[in-house]
């Protein structure tokens, strides 16, 4: 339990802030950085106590990994493209 909780907070930590310094400003890095800690630990705290409490520690732990790195990436690419592409066009 703990150990997912500190791998998501991890991984969206690490890959939000590369993704924000590498595409975006730093403004809305610090922005994306505190929506995808947000997200991730609530999903990951709720995911772990509900779905994983019936299932082994072992599959739980593999699936929320599993998991938490999809939405860490689905998540932050989405965000990050979408606002790119906004300041695109309203530039």
């Amino acid at each position: 339990f703990w150990l997912s909780h500190t791998y998501c907070f991890w991984l969206s930590h690490t890959y939000c802030f590369w993704l924000s310094h590498t595409y975006t400003s730093t403004a809305f890095g610090v922005l994306l950085l505190v929506k995808s800690h947000v997200l991730l630990l609530a999903y990951c705290f709720w995911l772990s106590h509900t779905y994983c409490f019936w299932l082994s520690h072992s599959y739980c732990f593999c699936l929320l990994l599993a998991y938490c790195f999809w939405l860490s990436h689905t998540y932050c690419f989405w965000l990050s493209q979408t606002y790119c592409f906004w300041r695109t066009a309203s530039a």
